[in-house]
């Protein structure tokens, strides 16, 4: 029986410290599915997501743009309010933490329930805190160097006095609430993970900042020296966009009465199965039914990074193929819970199998074939018993199971399981030729195809909106125009990269300082992207890949481990046909690879390579967007913050800690003025290949910044004639 029950959904509010990428686009588009099933059954239907607008990270970045927080938070909202627009998610309502109207009396309301309960307390304190983060460190969250390991560096130790939730009176229950499914965690194998920290026992959590230091907050009730951190503003947001403060009628329908999911990624399972439900535990208002977790977007195999080149843009992709292109590739590609990887090579793929060739295809065959039939759609066949009828019902019960137990990768493809059928069924029967014999079998024939068509549009516009939106307007017609749902890639009109003006280059010059030219540090002005330059042999990529992924996973502490790694380094430069002993360096190794293929390499082979030869030799690739340079780049060896050097990580950059930095001594880096440095030279992978003195053949590249296509090819024309004049091919 069809659950009736009021359905709310949401997703996580994004950080508003920079544009919406295609990680959140995927989170996103699996809420909207679900919100578009739960309407598709009759379920009355609200479905929320909005931005995180508070925090240091936006305060420190609106005064490094010389402008206020909320005119940075206006902007990004605005980008993300704009991805939900042409991605078509159904959201009933978008709710911004910066509302002072509608939020802020909410996660008042809350807190002042939570100080009622006797659940918050205030007190003094010393932890470590991560700036990139926003959050407080305990020892075991760092790793072995003492870092965080989401930002790479080590946590500032501050003492203050705040206010806390004493998250931890609420762990036992929290833990049964989980064994018991009571708080369903989907998929179930994330459950352990979970249920673990809560048998662990949570920890009190800091709810509070003092405001001088975060004065860009909501302002903690009957308090004015504390703004509440990010806790208690952010994840009551949930209630907020329902007029909780008001204990409004929507509230009670679609929070108190309803079953509620929560869509997040699994970076955040701790906030919201742990401090979260504390926080409702405390304020006796109703939990969550299912926290839905997601796992993590890889691109072309590396983590997406801003400094990389490697984010999506979600934008840019609904642009070249549209915008049920991507939600397709990101809802079959993705497996529920777990990590996946955006690659250009396996979208283009799916797009041009799946939907180009497959639904398509499809659609444009039986509506064709029954055009010249003289057949048309009819609601009355859908009552008519046939082996086609069967099938489809046995398909949407089949379907439905998937949709209940939020299985979406399985979902969609049991909908394009009908495309197979189909395609199946016409080899069968072979209409063109059944038409000449059998005219009544035919038409009997294609009428069944048409039902198909039906059913599709019907059950695809779950996932596919606008896809499924054409079919039926199609289907509404004589056929006279039989639009072309998802053209072949070859007649998509992509963007002309040679029509495109060519953006000024800035005439950076690099002055390395004879204490880093004697040990042999050199600097190349090479621009890398990864839309245009071509792959290299997927063989050689896969091994690259592989060897690199053996390596970080084993460690390699021990010296016999690192010799095993060198002999494993050279057999794969041998393999790709240069000497180890000559070809010591990625401009070598690359220069001989391009003559050696013919082809380019993209950014995640020189990377791949680059690593791997690179712990012979103690050598690092540095790859930074140059648009944040200045026109002259100073390459040193580090003195220390004592000698009054001072790192800023880019300054400017949104994404990036704009506060100074302590450096220590005896680092290559660049240096953006005198004192301060822009970026140092040391590897995230391990601590055998930081760039130290003493280091040899340090080579620096530089990556045009995202977008400007043009200047790749260009540029690698230009690597490849200083490689010859330095006679390296």
């Amino acid at each position: 029986m069809t659950n009736k029950k009021p359905f709310y959904i949401s997703t996580s509010i994004a950080y508003v410290n920079g544009a919406p990428h295609v990680g959140f686009a995927m989170e996103s588009i699996q809420a909207d599915s679900l919100a578009r099933w739960a309407r598709f059954e009759g379920r009355e239907t609200f479905f929320s997501t909005g931005t995180d607008e508070h925090g240091e990270k936006i305060q420190k970045t609106a005064e490094a743009q010389n402008t206020t927080p909320q005119k940075i938070c206006d902007k990004n909202a605005a980008a993300f309010q704009k991805m939900d627009r042409v991605l078509n998610i159904s959201n009933d309502d978008f709710i911004r933490t910066s509302n002072k109207t509608k939020h802020w009396p909410s996660a008042q309301k809350i807190w002042d329930t939570l100080v009622l309960n006797g659940d918050i307390v205030k007190k003094e304190y010393t932890a470590l805190y991560c700036y990139g983060c926003e959050e407080f460190k305990l020892e075991k969250d760092l790793d072995e160097n003492g870092h965080c390991p989401n930002h790479l560096r080590a946590p500032e130790e501050i003492a203050e006095e705040n206010y806390f939730f004493l998250l931890s009176k609420y762990s036992a229950q929290i833990a049964k609430l989980i064994e018991t499914d009571e708080l369903k965690i989907v998929p179930s194998f994330r459950k352990n993970e979970i249920l673990r920290m809560a048998q662990d026992g949570f920890h009190d959590v800091s709810f509070s900042r003092p405001s001088k230091k975060l004065p860009w907050g909501v302002p903690v009730p009957d308090d004015e020296s504390q703004n509440m951190y990010v806790w208690c503003d952010a994840l009551s947001n949930y209630i907020s966009i329902l007029n909780y403060a008001e204990e409004s009628d929507i509230f009670q329908k679609f929070w108190t009465e309803a079953e509620v999911t929560h869509v997040i990624g699994k970076d955040i399972v701790r906030f919201h199965a742990g401090i979260w439900i504390g926080m409702l535990l405390s304020a006796g208002i109703k939990l969550p039914d299912n926290i839905f977790i997601h796992g993590f977007l890889t691109s072309e195999g590396h983590k997406m990074s801003k400094s990389l080149g490697n984010v999506v843009d979600p934008f840019s992709e609904v642009e070249k193929y549209g915008a049920d292109a991507l939600r397709y590739f990101l809802l079959r590609e993705v497996p529920i819970g777990k990590d996946a990887d955006f690659s250009r090579e396996r979208f283009e793929e799916i797009y041009q199998a799946h939907l180009a060739n497959g639904l398509g295809n499809l659609v444009s065959r039986i509506v064709n074939l029954c055009k010249k039939s003289e057949i048309f759609s009819d609601e009355k066949r859908k009552t008519e018993p046939s082996p086609t009828l069967d099938f489809l019902k046995k398909i949407e019960k089949k379907l439905a199971d998937e949709m209940d137990k939020m299985i979406l990768h399985e979902a969609i493809e049991t909908v394009f399981s009908v495309v197979d059928y189909c395609d199946g069924r016409i080899n069968e029967e072979k209409p063109w030729e059944l038409a000449k014999t059998d005219a009544e079998k035919n038409k009997k024939f294609l009428e069944e195809m048409l039902l198909c068509i039906e059913w599709i549009a019907k059950h695809v516009s779950v996932f596919l909106p606008e896809t499924g939106e054409k079919i039926k307007n199609l289907l509404q017609t004589d056929f006279s125009e039989i639009p072309m749902l998802f053209p072949r890639l070859e007649k998509l009109n992509l963007p002309d990269e040679n029509s495109s003006s060519q953006p000024t280059k800035k005439n950076i010059t690099f002055e390395i300082t004879s204490d880093a030219e004697k040990n042999g540090v050199y600097a190349e002005y090479v621009f890398l992207d990864d839309i245009a330059v071509k792959r290299t042999p997927k063989g050689m990529q896969k091994r690259c890949k592989k060897i690199a992924k053996e390596w970080l996973e084993k460690g390699g502490k021990e010296n016999n481990e690192w010799k095993k790694r060198i002999e494993e380094a050279d057999e794969i430069k041998r393999n790709l046909g240069f000497s180890p002993d000559k070809y010591i360096n990625a401009s070598h190794s690359l220069a001989n690879l391009v003559e050696k293929n013919g082809k380019l390499p993209n950014f995640t082979n020189i990377v791949d390579l680059y690593n791997i030869i690179s712990l012979k030799h103690g050598v690092s690739a540095g790859a930074h967007d140059c648009e944040f340079l200045n026109e002259k780049v100073r390459i040193d060896i580090t003195k220390g913050t004592e000698n009054g050097e001072y790192f800023t990580a880019m300054k400017g950059k949104e994404h990036l800690d704009s506060e100074k930095k302590q450096i220590e001594k005896g680092e290559y880096a660049f240096f953006i003025s005198e004192k301060e440095i822009g970026c140092r030279f040391d590897s995230a992978q391990c601590e055998k290949s930081k760039i130290l003195e003493g280091n040899k053949n340090v080579c620096i590249y530089f990556q045009a910044p995202k977008g400007k296509e043009i200047w790749a090819k260009e540029a690698m024309n230009e690597f490849l004639e200083l490689c010859e004049e330095y006679g390296l091919v």
